[in-house]
This record gives C-alpha cells, sequence and structure tokens, in this order.
C-alpha cells in the first residue's frame, strides 16, 4: 500500500474516532435491516460477487459499495441505520486497521458510545472459502457447550484467520452465550464489545476516541506507550486492566454472517428471562428456578430494535441499569424463590401516564 493511501486512511479512521462526542439528532428509524459492504475488488470478480447476491437473496439485504475501506460509505450507512451489517471483502484486506474501522462506524452510528449495529466478515483466501460461511449460516445450529469451549472465531466457518485481542477479554464472549436468551455468536461477540465500551466510558468517556500507538503491521504497541498516551490525552494515570480494555477496545472481530442462528442447545441458569413486547410497551422478566439467587451482572441483545425506549418505573434499591435500543445491562438484582421481577421500558415515545400504555396493557402480549 502507498504512502499516500496509508495516509488517506489513517485520516479517515482519525476522524471516525473523533466524531465519537459529537451530539447528533435524534436517531432515525432504520431504512434497511440488513446492509452488505462491498468493496470494488469483490464487485469486480465474478466469483466473489456471487456472495452479495446470495446474501441478498437470504436477508433482502442493502448493498453498499466502497472502493478501498468501509469507511468511505459511513454517512450512507448511519442514515440507513442498519441492525446488521456485513462486509465482504478478500482476506488480505483484513487488517488491525480494516477492524479497528468497523468498530469505530458501529459506534458512531448515534450519539452514544456504543456499538450500533452487529456485524461480522465474510473472507477466505479464495471465494469458494467466503461462499462456505454464506451457505453455513442457512442453516440454523445448535451447539453444545463442548463446541463452545473449542470455538475459535478467527476459525469459524474453516476460515483461519487472525484474532487480535489479547488476555482476559480474547474468549470473553463465550460468557455471553451461556445465558438465558442463549445469543447466538455474533450477538454475543457485540454484546461483549458493549461490555468493554462500557467500562470504558465509566472510567472516562474521552478514552473511547484515542487513537492508540500501533507498529508498521497496524497493531497496537506496549503497555508503556499506552500510558504515555492517557497521560498525555486525559491527564491521568491507568492501571493495568484499563489498558486492557483499550487494547481490545477495536480489535474483537466476528467472521461470517451476524445473521447465523448457531446457539447453545441447553444453558444452566438459576433464573430464567422472557422479553415480551405488547405495542409499545416493552417487557423483560426475571423469574428464580426454584431457589433464591443474586444475578450480578446481565447483559441481553433486545430481539427487535427499540424505538426511543424509556424506562417505565424506578429501580429497586442497589439495582443498576444501562440500556439503548439495542441491548441492556443490570446488575445487582435479587430474586427470592420462586420470584418473578419485571422491568418495563415504553418505546416509540409513549407517555407513561397517558392513554397510549393504558391501552398497551390491556392487548395481547407478543414474545420476541
Amino acid at each position: 500500500m502507498n504512502r499516500y493511501v496509508v495516509n488517506l486512511v489513517g485520516l479517515l479512521f482519525a476522524v471516525l474516532l473523533g466524531c465519537t462526542f459529537q451530539v447528533y439528532a435524534q436517531k432515525k428509524k432504520g431504512t434497511c435491516e440488513y446492509a452488505i459492504l462491498v468493496s470494488k475488488a469483490v464487485r469486480e470478480d465474478l466469483a466473489w460477487k456471487k456472495l452479495t447476491e446470495t446474501l441478498k437473496m437470504n436477508h433482502g439485504g442493502v448493498e453498499f459499495d466502497y472502493n478501498q475501506y468501509p469507511g468511505e460509505v459511513f454517512d450512507k450507512l448511519k442514515q440507513a441505520q442498519p441492525r446488521y451489517v456485513t462486509v465482504v471483502e478478500k482476506a488480505e484486506k483484513i487488517t488491525p486497521l480494516f477492524v479497528r474501522m468497523m468498530h469505530a462506524m458501529s459506534r458512531n452510528m448515534s450519539d452514544t458510545p456504543y456499538e450500533d449495529f452487529v456485524w461480522g466478515i465474510i473472507t477466505g483466501e479464495q471465494a469458494v472459502d467466503a461462499m462456505r460461511m454464506v451457505t453455513d449460516a442457512q442453516t440454523p445450529k445448535k451447539v453444545d457447550m463442548g463446541w463452545l469451549e473449542a470455538c475459535e472465531l478467527e476459525k469459524l466457518s474453516g476460515y483461519n484467520g487472525v484474532n487480535w485481542s489479547t488476555g482476559a477479554w480474547k474468549d470473553s464472549w463465550k460468557e455471553r452465550m451461556k445465558t438465558p436468551a442463549k445469543h447466538t455468536v455474533a450477538e454475543a461477540v457485540f454484546l461483549q464489545q458493549q461490555c468493554i465500551l462500557e467500562r470504558l466510558a465509566a472510567w472516562d468517556p474521552k478514552s473511547l476516541g484515542l487513537v492508540l500507538p500501533e507498529n508498521e503491521e497496524g497493531c497496537v504497541v506496549d503497555d508503556e506507550a499506552i500510558r504515555i498516551l492517557v497521560k498525555k490525552e486525559l491527564g491521568k494515570e491507568c492501571t493495568g486492566e484499563q489498558i486492557e480494555l483499550l487494547k481490545n477496545r477495536d480489535v474483537l472481530v466476528y467472521y461470517g454472517d451476524p445473521k447465523w442462528n448457531i446457539r447453545l442447545k441447553e444453558v444452566l441458569s438459576p433464573f430464567k428471562m422472557t422479553c415480551k413486547k405488547q405495542r409499545l410497551l416493552c417487557t423483560v422478566t426475571f423469574e428464580s428456578n426454584g431457589k433464591a439467587c443474586d444475578i450480578d451482572e446481565y447483559i441481553f441483545f433486545f430481539p427487535k430494535r427499540l424505538e426511543e425506549p424509556s424506562l417505565l418505573a424506578e429501580l429497586r434499591e442497589g439495582e443498576e441499569l444501562l440500556f439503548d435500543d439495542t441491548f441492556m445491562i443490570i446488575r445487582n438484582v435479587h430474586l427470592e424463590a420462586g420470584e418473578k421481577y419485571s422491568i418495563k421500558f415504553s418505546v416509540e415515545g409513549a407517555d407513561s401516564m397517558g392513554i397510549k400504555v393504558m391501552k398497551i396493557l390491556q392487548s395481547k402480549s407478543v414474545e420476541f
């Protein structure tokens, strides 16, 4: 890659990071559910182009074309507000910078510090290898705990790629599948990213906009360089845990179709969880399985995006809740034996004290 292209890409990535905390207007409703990002190299290769056509047929996806890097279609993607994004790209283009750009794009779709779309990369050494990812995703799959423990994202569907995650965060996405919600692999990766961003935002919101020092291969350099950067840009010291969060902020990547319905067969849990929607009311209910239990932290991906969600009632003492239109994190919930506990959200701007919600409460409940 020539110096001009490197500088241009670096500038594009820096702009994406720099706009993380700009105040945007009220988030618009999405105009497409599933977006397919396609490079010029893929469009001009007939064998690869078949992948995009298959994805369109499978999901009714909308294609967004770029030349060199997906950041080129950021503005169009922000207008569309997709819930799922697939990037179809040849393996040699998948670099740490490429992955960081996708993370930056996802969390700049709105004015929150969190990522807004679930995304994955369809790739391979040859078009036939990439097509395997697409065909695998056409069939729902139930897996056992042994499969999950052995799973490596970079080898999913046979692709032998690279996972740049490090330390304790490398495989912690697997914990997001071991819940009563039985999240898919792509959802689990998405939620793991939200956990990292939530911790960084709580420490210092400006940490989400830091452009970390990297080597010639595009990988983040040693811990001391990060300490120096944090001291210079944020005016504070950082712990080893915060350094690990920064190093893992923009590196986790899911290889495959983000709508692949691949889940655990069974999950052992001291509680059950359901999510039901009654028109403009969403109710998340926790129920203990016969014995009292404590839920220290639970993160959940809403099966459908909630438009303008608002909490309807105060939490119980000691509980913490963070949510946006795609996910929620709740902490410090205690359930007595046999207890059911519900958290209710109004959606689409419904007035919690008005006639709309009163009518909702009488309507038929539909589980997601």
